[in-house]
């Protein structure tokens, strides 16, 4: 899922493709729970430095989190899957950038769900 938007950002650092349409890529990818997933991958780190990406991506990640979030399928090069909580995608990034505490991060999802970690207010 991650290697489209990674041909894009190449793309567009190398001047073959203009800034612009990573934005509009992203907002295609956000429209659904597997192009969500691709801007999450660690490969494509780079979407989600600009601060003026993190609510939206990180609201398009809490509304497609039941469909994400779905047992232990997920790997980045492990030999066992694990739950995409539990696997290290840029989320972890963004939910630092937006104030979640450290140990909220790296601790168990509570039952609420990823939005219960969220600041108020971030997504609403």
């Amino acid at each position: 899922m991650f290697l489209p938007l990674s041909i894009l950002i190449d793309q567009v650092n190398k001047g073959k493709a203009p800034p612009e349409k990573l934005d509009e890529a992203m907002e295609a990818c956000m429209s659904s729970p597997w192009g969500t997933l691709g801007v999450l991958a660690p490969k494509n780190q780079l979407l989600v430095y600009p601060p003026r990406r993190h609510r939206p991506i990180l609201k398009a990640v809490v509304s497609w989190w039941p469909r994400l979030d779905i047992g232990s399928r997920y790997t980045v090069g492990m030999r066992e899957g694990r739950r995409l909580w539990e696997t290290v995608t840029n989320l972890q990034y963004l939910l630092g950038q937006v104030g979640v505490p450290i140990e909220a991060i790296r601790g168990r999802l509570p039952a609420g769900g990823l939005g219960a970690i969220l600041p108020d207010g971030l997504i609403d």
